[in-house]
C-alpha cells in the first residue's frame, strides 16, 4: 500500500508540475488553483485573531463571548485578504452566518491540537 500511495504521490506531483523542494504540497497545489501565494501565509494571520483574543480574555471570558469579539476583526481580514480583495457581499446575512459558522470552526480547528504540540519549523 505504501508504494502505491508513493507512487501516486509522485504521478501528482509529475502531473500538477509541481517540485515539493520548490515549495511546500500545499502553497504548489494552491498556486496551481489559481490561490493567490499570500492567501496560504494568511492561514497564521487569521488563526492569530484568535489566539489574541484568547491571550487577553483568557479563560474568564466564555467562548461566545470571545467568537463575538473576534467577529470584527475576521470580518476585516477576510474583505482584505487577497482571496476576496475587490469581491462585494451580495447577500449580507448569508455573508454573516458563514463568518461567523468559519470562525467558529476555525476556533474548533485550533483547540483540537494539544497545547503542547511543537510549533512548525521555523516559528
Amino acid at each position: 500500500m505504501n508504494a502505491f500511495l508513493k507512487k501516486v504521490g509522485a504521478d501528482l506531483k509529475v502531473a500538477l508540475g509541481l517540485a515539493i523542494k520548490e515549495a511546500p504540497l500545499g502553497e504548489a497545489i494552491a498556486a496551481a488553483a489559481g490561490v493567490p501565494p499570500a492567501a496560504i501565509g494568511e492561514i497564521a494571520s487569521f488563526a492569530s485573531i484568535f489566539t489574541g483574543i484568547e491571550a487577553v480574555a483568557g479563560s474568564t471570558v466564555p467562548g461566545p463571548q470571545k467568537l463575538l469579539a473576534a467577529l470584527p476583526l475576521a470580518d476585516s481580514f477576510v474583505k482584505t485578504n487577497p482571496l476576496f480583495s475587490g469581491k462585494v457581499v451580495a447577500d449580507v446575512e448569508k455573508y454573516e452566518t458563514a463568518l461567523k459558522g468559519f470562525a467558529s470552526n476555525f476556533v474548533d480547528l485550533l483547540n483540537s491540537f494539544a497545547p503542547s504540540s511543537p510549533a512548525a519549523p521555523g516559528k
